[in-house]
């Protein structure tokens, strides 16, 4: 009973919370764009060119524009609720009507895009699928004819998080509690979901190397990495159909939101005791693995928080430690935003970015230009104290973050490498600006050590 009462308590405090205007996006042009209060723009194709998932779409030739007509509209935002998208756009002087193009794939076009005639502004476009990127420009219409497209903003519906099923895997150390790093043979990997009243329990429970566990986008399996065998594995949530996958350490997981395939973003790691890193990040499907693509080896990149976006297009990490930035796939340029000692990209398209302090207590949240800085201090959260945290990860859900913590043991001003039984597993959930955490919850309590959070929400 008391493993239910903490589901379900867990499920309250979390997710009681409304979506209507979780993400507002506007995307970058690689390398470099301009900047509005918020993102980065893009102009839309008028061409037709699409781009990928993994790589922003070029822009086209200019379509001609008839004398008279109105100029593009500018300040087009797009804010996502559930199964529905919110555009809206600053009013056109001299424009009698909007026409509102969208698609599920970057690179908006005239052409091949789908036109929505006389949309209103704001305009509610309904009936959406949940988890799926949707991409939207406008035009200006009058007597003389239509403006050209305006910036490309995109947006991601996603469930109410009052209604989330929430999942979240983690190794546990059964040893001396202290291999904080997940280096050593004495670890379990554990699992919790809110949904079915179990509790914390072993996933694998046969003690053994689970270094950095990563839940996979439809939630359904755990992918880790074995340092001894320096292989990758995956394995259902239940337990079974465990395998090895290919040879390195896994990096990270992203779904291509065009197809709905899974890919697994790895290295071969280099380095120690916290130090991780690997020359090259190379990517490669889940379910078949096939060629690697190079995605990146510009610079190192330290092996326990790199994260892609939603979109595929940017990755944010350390390159390597201590220099946090966001780097632009595949294989582009990065931007420094800072030093730390972990990171954390959002799980969409804003390209919200976090740097861990090294004093181990605040993340300091920017965007892909640096700008919008604010300071969480995250030690404040109860049950921590004040003491230290550490594997700060953002969940699959952009106001969801996962770590642990309180870390007590020694004498040092820094006693991450202490370990302790007391370290347990916290969830937060930010406000909708991300300058506090609102909600925390402390999910485990089992007098042992636990290390590597990562946490999955129902789209």
């Amino acid at each position: 009973m008391r493993k239910l009462i903490h589901g379900l308590l867990l499920v309250f405090i979390l997710f009681t919370v409304s979506c209507s205007s979780e993400e507002t996006t506007t995307l970058p042009t690689p390398p470099s764009g301009t900047t509005t209060t918020t993102t980065e723009s893009k102009p839309a194709s008028e061409s037709g060119q699409s781009g990928n998932a993994s790589t922003a779409s070029s822009s086209g030739s200019s379509t001609s524009v008839p004398t008279g007509a109105p100029a593009a509209p500018t300040d087009l935002t797009a804010a996502a609720g559930s199964g529905q998208i919110t555009v809206q756009w600053k009013a056109v002087t001299g424009a009698s009507s909007y026409n509102l193009y969208w698609s599920e794939a970057s690179g908006i076009s005239k052409a091949a895009s789908k036109k929505i005639a006389n949309a209103s502004n704001p305009y509610l476009h309904a009936g959406l699928i949940n988890g799926i990127a949707y991409y939207y420009a406008v035009t200006a219409a009058n007597d003389s004819g239509e403006s050209g497209l305006s910036p490309e903003v995109s947006a991601i519906p996603r469930t109410d998080p009052g209604g989330a099923r929430m999942r979240v895997a983690w190794v546990q150390d059964v040893g001396d509690n202290r291999d904080v790093f997940a280096q050593g043979g004495s670890l379990r990997l554990m699992g919790l979901d809110t949904s079915d009243g179990q509790g914390e329990r072993a996933i694998l429970g046969t003690p053994g190397n689970y270094s950095k566990p990563l839940i996979t986008p439809r939630g359904d399996r755990v992918v880790y990495s074995d340092r001894a065998q320096k292989k990758v594995f995956v394995v259902n949530w239940d337990g079974s159909g465990q395998r090895a996958v290919l040879g390195g350490f896994a990096l990270a997981l992203w779904r291509n939101p065009a197809d709905g395939r899974e890919w697994l973003y790895y290295g071969a790691m280099e380095g120690n005791n916290g130090d991780e890193y690997c020359s090259a990040v190379y990517r490669t499907l889940l379910d078949s693995p096939g060629t690697p693509e190079l995605i990146w080896n510009k610079t190192p990149v330290s092996v326990h928080s790199f994260q892609v976006s939603a979109d595929g297009r940017m990755a944010g990490g350390l390159f390597p430690w201590p220099a946090g930035g966001i780097a632009q796939l595949p294989n582009q340029s990065w931007t420094k935003l800072g030093s730390g000692c972990w990171t954390g990209l959002s799980q969409d398209n804003t390209y919200t970015f976090w740097i861990f302090g090294e004093d181990h207590r605040t993340l300091r949240i920017t965007n892909a230009t640096g700008g919008q800085e604010r300071t969480i201090n995250v030690s404040l959260a109860p049950g921590i104290g004040g003491y230290e945290v550490y594997h700060p990860r953002w969940g699959s859900h952009p106001r969801i973050m996962a770590m642990t913590g309180p870390y007590k043991v020694g004498t040092k001003s820094n006693r991450i490498t202490g370990g302790g039984a007391e370290v347990e597993v916290y969830i937060g959930r930010f406000d909708a600006n991300y300058r506090t955490v609102e909600a925390w919850q402390q999910i485990t309590r089992n007098g042992r050590a636990d290390f590597f959070p990562d946490v999955w929400i129902s789209q």
